[in-house]
């Protein structure tokens, strides 16, 4: 590499140049406030607030609501792929601004879909498709364009604006669900889009310039790695993020189930899920941080030692009295997931496929998510015990972490950048 290109990286991985934040972090902060109201956030890392409210509303059971979220995974997993295509055809800066306006138009009209359950269902998938562009591939390819030493900590900004939304969401939706009603809530979300969040992506949304992008690019002779179903690292990032989506639905959809099972009351574990909340957001930054200066196999490793640990300790005597830390650990873990998927496929991906194999992964996420809820579920409505499901995913944990093991050796984020 030349003085010339590495000054120019080193620019624009920089917080400020010529006293002004750099176009690529502009870019990180803005995806961050996007989030915030995003469908990673409103759909799914809080997709329990939009059901208790819809619930108080009209009435239906927590049952029949919560098939809304198996349906928004199962359309994960479809659109995911579709994304994924996408931003690597027709770019992920234009898919974003297409997108924003219809999940801002989208949001708006969820008011009819309390009308009827089966409408709620459609609404449920008609807004993931509607939301294409701004699921987390669209905005990692971005960001992949800016970073390499700073990919971590640029991805990990991103996401904390789901952390963000799962701490402060639930407690501003309960004061407008008084005031405006559950369709009215979602309707100023929608318009808070439109007039804010999009013009605001419009204005620092934007892709790298290609000079800086040439440079920190994995070399075109490695285009062959396009060929994905060639690659065995490829199979192994579907297996161990299938992995990570069956963690989720512990974790995420059945975290009060569990903490009641062994012992809490209900008030007490609803509030101990705002220490997953914490540890989303602290999972996040720490995680974006560390893969900055370490190998990602590693970090991935780590991650799933802790699970492995998390789910034993649940079963064991002494889980009620370990709560918050158990809660805590699990938040930690699911909070870095996202974290370690962005820079995983940037190490070893040429940025030219960055979508497409973000986008399989992700839907093999979404997919053991969406097994892990159902098969949790039927378990303990079968044996009224998390018992087995719980010491399986200790089993499944261990063993995608020595998964990891086998994916090579990336280039460490401090050492020179690839000519």
């Amino acid at each position: 590499m030349t003085a010339n290109s590495e000054n120019l990286v080193r620019d624009a991985e920089r917080l400020k140049v010529d006293g002004q934040i750099s176009p690529g972090w502009k870019a990180a902060f803005v995806g961050m406030f996007a989030f915030i109201v995003g469908p990673t956030a409103l759909l799914a890392t809080t997709f329990s607030v939009l059901a208790a409210g819809l619930e108080a509303e009209t009435g239906w059971s927590h049952s029949s609501v919560a098939y809304g979220a198996t349906l928004i995974s199962l359309a994960l997993v479809v659109s995911a792929p579709i994304q994924g295509f996408l931003v690597d055809r027709v770019g992920p800066r234009r898919l974003i601004l297409i997108c924003a306006p219809l999940y801002g138009l989208g949001l708006i009209a969820l008011n009819l879909a309390k009308q009827d359950i089966a409408a709620f269902y459609l609404a449920c998938v008609l807004m993931i498709f509607a939301s294409l562009g701004l699921w987390p591939a669209s905005y990692m390819r971005v960001l992949a364009s800016w970073f390499q030493r700073r990919l971590g900590l640029a991805i990990a900004t991103v996401m904390m604006g789901a952390s963000i939304s799962t701490i402060i969401m639930p407690v501003l939706m309960k004061y407008s669900f008084a005031a405006l009603g559950w369709g009215g809530t979602y309707a100023a979300l929608g318009v808070f889009v439109i007039l804010v969040v999009w013009p605001a992506l419009i204005r620092w949304m934007r892709m790298a310039p290609a000079a800086v992008e040439a440079v920190i690019s994995i070399p075109l002779d490695n285009a062959k790695a396009l060929v994905l179903t060639t690659r065995p690292i490829f199979w192994i990032g579907l297996a161990v993020f299938f992995g990570f989506g069956l963690a989720n639905a512990a974790i995420l959809a059945h975290g009060v189930a569990i903490l009641r099972w062994y012992g809490l009351e209900a008030g007490d574990a609803l509030q101990l899920m705002s220490t997953v909340g914490a540890g989303l957001l602290v999972g996040r930054v720490a995680t974006g941080w560390v893969l900055d200066r370490t190998d990602v196999r590693l970090v991935g490793l780590f991650m799933f030692t802790i699970l492995t640990i998390t789910f034993v300790l649940q079963l064991s005597p002494a889980a009620g009295h370990l709560a918050v830390a158990l809660a805590a650990l699990g938040g930690i873990v699911i909070g870095a997931e996202f974290d370690i998927l962005g820079v995983f496929v940037r190490r070893h991906f040429p940025v030219t496929g960055f979508g497409r194999v973000y986008g399989f992964t992700f839907a093999i996420f979404n997919l053991g998510n969406a097994i892990g809820v159902a098969v949790l579920a039927f378990a303990f409505q079968q044996s009224n015990s998390f018992a087995a499901p719980l010491a399986a995913l200790a089993a499944i944990s261990l063993g995608c972490g020595l998964l990891f093991l086998t994916v090579p050796k990336d280039r460490p984020s401090r050492a020179p950048l690839t000519s």
